[in-house]
């Protein structure tokens, strides 16, 4: 069943439709039309080469997800550049093809659209950035706000998924958020252009699609659907240029939790509460309190 809330006191970010309605931009009326129409199928498509699936910085929330538990894919004291590298390479290496190009994210939740005659990125792995500079992903720039944001608010994050489904056990859910707090004291996070470059170095420039314009996101979705994304192109051409949708495609979470768990399910099953965590700290983070959250259920 489909479910329409908003994110409230939990979102410390300014994307959303809380100060452009105030200020005449667009209507309350609109976006909860958005929202409502969001709910159905209409604006969604299968996911496809073209279409990859959505999280936090496209491929890096599988870094954060390693990061936060095993840290199967990290050397000890390596920043998440390095780490990203490690990770990124061996998904290039060892699981380049349709199968885990339909479930390993490789496409920002970002709402906006590719910059005109931009190609689709056909990797396994990928990002972005944007018009204003290598360092234009939100959830890779403010990796340490969303860092600090897991270890302070956990227990929001926590709340937050039982409201969507995931109940989560008490050992998974104090070792993620002490985990996030070791992160911070070791110095793991980079900046924004260097994990843009992390990608760059595994995949070529063709791994990083650059967005255009500035955030007009009004709506996060949740999508359960793990075989459908949002197709942002039906968004716009429906809304025009004002009103644009967070999209995080939580039903591919747990089958790309368990690629680069080696077959390990408990391992798979922290991992894919670290992403739930990263993801849902990452809209927190970045968005105001007027954002609408769409659950969009499963098939």
């Amino acid at each position: 069943m489909a479910t329409i809330d908003v994110l409230g006191d939990a979102a410390i970010g300014t994307i959303g439709p809380e100060q452009r309605i105030k200020r005449g931009e667009i209507s309350a009326e609109t976006v909860d039309e958005l929202a409502e129409r969001l709910t159905s199928n209409e604006f969604y498509d299968d996911i496809s080469d073209e279409l990859g699936p959505n999280a936090a910085g496209g491929t890096f929330s599988l870094v954060i997800a390693d990061a936060l538990t095993t840290n199967r894919f990290r050397q000890a004291g390596q920043t998440a550049e390095a780490h990203a590298v490690a990770l990124y390479g061996w998904l290039m290496a060892n699981k380049n093809d349709a199968e885990h190009r339909s479930i390993i994210p490789r496409v920002c939740v970002d709402g906006r659209l590719p910059v005109e005659g931009s190609e689709p990125n056909m990797a396994v792995i990928g990002g972005h950035d944007d018009e204003h500079g290598p360092d234009g992903c939100g959830a890779q720039k403010k990796l340490g706000p969303i860092l600090e944001y897991i270890q302070t608010r956990g227990n929001d994050l926590r709340q937050f998924a039982a409201a969507h489904g995931v109940e989560i056990d008490d050992d998974t859910h104090d070792a993620i958020v002490r985990n996030a707090g070791v992160l911070l004291a070791e110095g793991y996070v980079s900046t924004g252009t260097e994990l843009r470059g992390a990608y760059v170095r595994v995949a070529g420039e063709a791994s990083v699609t650059k967005l255009a314009g500035d955030h007009k996101e009004v709506v996060g979705v949740l999508s359960k659907d793990k075989f459908k994304t949002l197709n942002r192109s039906k968004i716009r051409a429906a809304f025009g240029e004002g009103y644009d949708a967070f999209g995080i495609d939580v039903g591919v979470f747990p089958a790309a939790a368990a690629v680069i768990s080696d077959g390990d399910e408990q391992e798979a099953w922290q991992k894919f509460v670290a992403m739930l965590y990263y993801n849902e700290a990452t809209t927190t983070v970045l968005a105001d309190h007027g954002l609408r959250i769409v659950e969009h259920p499963a098939a």
